[in-house]
């Protein structure tokens, strides 16, 4: 097994997942099924945008099944893959969310917004994914701190639901789509930084090993 810097895979891959896979399976059974499917209770229900996203998140609990009960503890590549997986499920819901709240609720005609709104959604998860390599390999090299600190954005995102269904009750159609957009696109930013895990994932399951510690060493 090649190593990087004394890091074995099995290290590399409990560096990035310090926890069980099984934490990220029940986040998409309790948490993200719920985010992103509830948007969808008002109608119309039935629409090109339930039928792209529902695909995913398919099978992101079918894969969790899977996942949770084969041998969750023990660090594997799959691991990896699936945490990056749920991560771009739930980011790319929450912009799928949010086409469909400008859509059909405060009824957007021009297809500027989806134009506008992907270009810069794409451009998020580019310089996201660069960022959370970087730090990875400072946490890979021990010159961050291990725990892994949790950006406070997640918690305005959180916040901001709270308030989103707080608002339901007061705020007119137009109004609450419009907080709601503002809360999902927190959302898609917040995780979309999982490409991280599909991007480290892609290099160490190429068959080119060197060509992954190449580029370790290149963004080290």
């Amino acid at each position: 097994m090649e190593k990087y810097h004394g890091k074995s895979t099995e290290q590399i891959i409990r560096k990035l997942m310090p926890d069980s896979v099984r934490s990220s399976v029940v986040m998409v059974w309790v948490v993200i099924n719920f985010m992103i499917l509830t948007p969808f209770l008002f109608p119309p229900t039935f629409t090109i945008y339930l039928y792209i996203i529902l695909p995913f998140l398919l099978s992101a609990n079918i894969w969790g099944v899977w996942v949770f009960f084969c041998k969750p503890n023990e660090p594997r590549l799959v691991h990896i893959l699936y945490n990056g997986f749920m991560g771009i499920t739930f980011s790319f819901g929450s912009f799928i969310v949010i086409q469909k709240l400008a859509y059909t609720f405060i009824k957007i005609e021009t297809p500027l917004f989806f134009i506008v709104t992907f270009v810069l959604y794409i451009f998020t998860i580019y310089k996201l994914t660069s960022i959370g390599m970087k730090s990875f390999l400072k946490r890979l090299n021990n010159e961050e701190n291990g725990n892994i600190k949790i950006s406070p954005i997640v918690y305005f995102s959180g916040l901001g639901y709270i308030i989103g269904q707080i608002c339901i009750g007061s705020l007119s159609q137009n109004a609450l789509a419009t907080v709601l957009i503002l809360v999902f696109s927190l959302f898609a930013v917040v995780f979309s930084i999982s490409g991280v895990y599909i991007y480290i994932y892609r290099f160490k399951e190429s068959k080119s090993q060197a060509r992954f510690l190449k580029f370790l060493v290149k963004n080290n």
